[in-house]
């Protein structure tokens, strides 16, 4: 497609993509940009565990073989296997279950079976498989255990796209440099169009997220160690434009401030002034290649 259009792949320096995070780490550590070192590789399974369907009142409870317990069990385990320090030297390891569905759900029956997905990323591939490999060995040491059938099926992988070096390094440099032509640009007038608050009431009533905002505490107390994860470049757990493009040339993306993390959603929003620091970043590394 890019040949069709007179464009020739192997001519071009570099590909750099700005995209606002989707997720809460730039604003807990009140930065306003990052580098980002890689896309984390993805792999998704699907579990599930039969036991015995019975009679909510009528079969003891040491005689059952309720699935629902062990698909706990199984979740408790993901959630361990990727709790925070067991990732790798700012791997983002991150792992979810994001569906479980019993049958036949009701509330007066012991579920016959439970299904579950899993969705695990890193931006190490032997990491995420090793993680794959030990949430395959959790669910089988607890169907054994619970005297539960259990299968599970890798429904998709991918692996990870790293960011070229160099480019991760200008851009940080970049960042870093064209400090003082945002303060340029905000001196300008620029004024932070907020928008209406979730409850629909008018923009002018909530503070501005122009300037940088107090940092959302993790639930943990953590800010401090949210604000040394941003000293260096972050991965992205979500997957971008930018893999398919590192195919082609040297690629590297800078993150911008979000609101709460939310992304994919109305409530969406990266302010105005964070828009024009990610703009003189950008200028500030353009003007580096150029005068390479």
């Amino acid at each position: 497609a890019l040949r069709a259009l007179g464009v020739v792949p192997s001519a071009a320096r570099a590909y750099v993509e700005v995209h606002m995070e989707q997720g809460p780490v730039l604003e807990a550590a009140n930065s306003r940009l990052a580098a980002v070192s890689g896309i984390a590789g993805q792999a998704r399974l699907a579990m599930r565990l039969a036991g015995s369907q019975g009679h909510a009142g009528t079969v003891p409870m040491a005689l059952r073989r309720d699935p629902l317990p062990g698909a706990a069990e199984v979740v408790l385990a993901l959630e361990r296997l990727c709790a925070p320090g067991e990732d790798g030297a700012g791997t983002g390891l991150v792992c979810t279950v994001g569906t479980l569905a019993l049958w036949p759900g009701a509330s007066n029956v012991i579920p016959g079976s439970v299904q579950l997905s899993m969705d695990i990323r890193s931006r190490s591939d032997s990491e995420r498989e090793a993680k794959v490999r030990e949430s395959v060995a959790a669910l089988e040491g607890v169907c054994a255990r619970r005297r539960l059938d259990c299968e599970w099926e890798l429904r998709h992988q991918a692996p990870a796209v790293l960011a070229d070096e160099g480019v991760t390094q200008a851009l940080m440099a970049a960042v870093a440099a064209s400090a003082g032509l945002t303060d340029a640009i905000l001196a300008e007038g620029l004024a932070p169009n907020t928008p209406a608050n979730a409850d629909g009431e008018g923009a002018d009533e909530e503070p501005s997220h122009g300037s940088p905002p107090a940092a959302h505490a993790p639930a943990d107390g953590g800010g401090a160690a949210f604000a040394a994860a941003v000293a260096g470049p972050l991965v992205s757990g979500a997957g971008h434009d930018a893999a398919e493009m590192a195919r082609l040339t040297r690629m590297g993306m800078l993150f911008v401030r979000c609101r709460a993390g939310v992304s994919h959603s109305p409530l969406e929003y990266v302010a105005p002034d964070d828009v024009a620091a990610a703009t003189a970043a950008l200028h500030a590394y353009l003007a580096g290649e150029e005068a390479a």
